[in-house]
């Protein structure tokens, strides 16, 4: 039983080392390559237009990421002129499932459904959380950090400035 014990403790103590050796500059635009449901292609974010961008962290199960696609897609006139990205690590079908349900490619002629795999948007963003919403100046520098909770107003908002803000 001490052997397990030790054991178990030595794998616990690893994972959390490897967790504190990923550092990720959170404060500008990460470089990364998920996979667009749409397109059916490798989306490269190196060739984003540069534009203010919004990237929304979504699960379909999440009743605040439901929301907030109905919400974007209903409020799609004040998204137009940014990029405008949703990623998820579901499977492809769920992921385009929700991506029309809420007609997310019709909100911009910017507009990504992504999908990732494992820990790669932990990777990219340094953030986990679902529902999850970054936004970035058209210099690609993090503008704002918000929380699901956030109301379509705020992020509308927050984009108008951080669009201004990379002038």
């Amino acid at each position: 039983i001490l052997v397990f014990v030790s054991g178990m403790y030595w794998v616990a103590d690893s994972m959390q080392e490897k967790k504190s050796l990923i550092k990720v500059d959170s404060s500008s635009f990460p470089s990364f390559k998920f996979t667009d449901v749409i397109k059916q292609v490798f989306f490269n974010s190196s060739k984003l237009p540069k534009k203010a961008t919004v990237v929304f962290h979504f699960n379909s199960t999440c009743d605040l990421c439901d929301k907030k696609g109905a919400q974007v897609s209903k409020n799609k006139k004040y998204f137009a002129d940014y990029n405008i990205i949703w990623c998820s690590n579901e499977t492809k079908d769920v992921v385009e499932a929700f991506a029309k349900k809420h007609q997310l490619s019709a909100v911009s002629e910017n507009s990504y459904v992504l999908k990732y795999e494992k820990n790669q948007f932990f990777e990219a963003f340094g953030s986990s959380a679902i529902p999850g919403i970054f936004i970035y100046t058209p210099t690609n520098q993090l503008s704002k950090q918000l929380d699901g909770e956030a109301s379509i107003k705020s992020v509308i908002r927050q984009l108008r400035h951080a669009s201004k803000e990379g002038s």
